[in-house]
Parts: C-alpha cells; sequence; structure tokens
C-alpha cells in the first residue's frame, strides 16, 4: 500500500507541477502580447496630436500607457482622431509657451484628471 501511495503522490506532484509551469508560460505569452499591444497603442498615439498634448500636460507617455486601462486610452485616440478642433490644436501645440488653456480639447478633463493622479 506505501508503494501505490507514494506512486499516487509522485504522480499527483507531477501533474501540479507541469500545471505550474503551464500556468506560468501562459502569463509570460499574455504579457508579451500586452506589450506587443501596447506598443502598437504608442505608434498611434505618435501619428495622433495626442503624444503633444500628454507633454503639455506634462504625462509621460509610458506611464500612460501601463496605468490607463485600454478602454480609456482607445477612447481617448477616438476623441483625438475625431477632434473637431483640431485647427486650434495644431495653433497650440506649435506655440505651448502662449497656451493658458486646452479646454477646447475633448480629453481636456480625461488627460487633467490623469495628470492629478
Amino acid at each position: 500500500m506505501e508503494v501505490v501511495s507514494l506512486i499516487s503522490f509522485v504522480a499527483f506532484l507531477v501533474l501540479l507541477l507541469s500545471t505550474l509551469i503551464g500556468l506560468a508560460n501562459a502569463i509570460h505569452r499574455n504579457h508579451l502580447s500586452a506589450d506587443v499591444f501596447r506598443h502598437a497603442l504608442h505608434e498611434q498615439i505618435k501619428q495622433l496630436r495626442l503624444h503633444k498634448m500628454l507633454q503639455l500636460h506634462q504625462i509621460d507617455q509610458h506611464r500612460f500607457l501601463q496605468t490607463e486601462s485600454i478602454r480609456k486610452i482607445e477612447h481617448i485616440i477616438h476623441n483625438c482622431t475625431h477632434c473637431p478642433s483640431k485647427h486650434t490644436c495644431d495653433h497650440t501645440l506649435a506655440h505651448p509657451a502662449h497656451t493658458q488653456t486646452v479646454d477646447f480639447c475633448p480629453n481636456h478633463v480625461d488627460l487633467t484628471n490623469i495628470k492629478k493622479r
């Protein structure tokens, strides 16, 4: 009976170990996928005025991409892409020293809240 118990225990340990290794591997792959996805978001932001608006609000883009939810980031990108004030935005971003407010920006409230955190 002791041999059967020992074999069962060893089999259980092997199963447990293989499950833990599989789980660690899945977590690692998920982390890599998230990095690739966030890098794609970073590239998308660089193509928009948003990267300069983040700078104007003194928000670190890397921190922004790591701490904000994907849903929030995509919402902010959407707002920037469909902004009705692109001319005003271009002028403001071209002359940031003369900028008093950016309340014309559809992301102003979100970016201000992010900066406060």
